[in-house]
């Protein structure tokens, strides 16, 4: 992995040939997702329009996906907002297409 990642999630593709992280809390904001390709042992990052760019890091968020490969991501938290005890909640589903 080129970058560290803490409380992220993660998704296989319908067919299981793909993995995709979706990252948390990272030590680099290059990109939301990345595609692992279990069989070639690649790593990569995919072409998404207009998901890189909109997606705010959280932690605790979850994954699921359907059998025709949309991919829906619930929740999250983010401690970064202020002060502690201070704390944004995600109540959004975001959706990323794979399939």
């Amino acid at each position: 992995m080129p970058v560290g990642d803490n409380l992220g999630t993660y998704v296989s593709s319908p067919d299981n040939s793909m993995i995709f992280l979706i990252v948390g809390r990272m030590t680099s904001k290059s990109t939301a997702v990345y595609k692992f390709d279990p069989t070639s042992l690649q790593l990569t990052i995919p072409i998404i329009c207009g998901f890189n760019n909109s997606f705010i890091n959280r932690n605790e968020m979850h994954a699921v996906i359907d059998n025709i490969g949309k991919s829906y991501i619930l929740g999250g938290t983010d401690y970064n907002k202020g002060p502690l005890p201070e704390v944004a909640i995600f109540i959004i589903i975001l959706i990323l297409i794979t399939g």
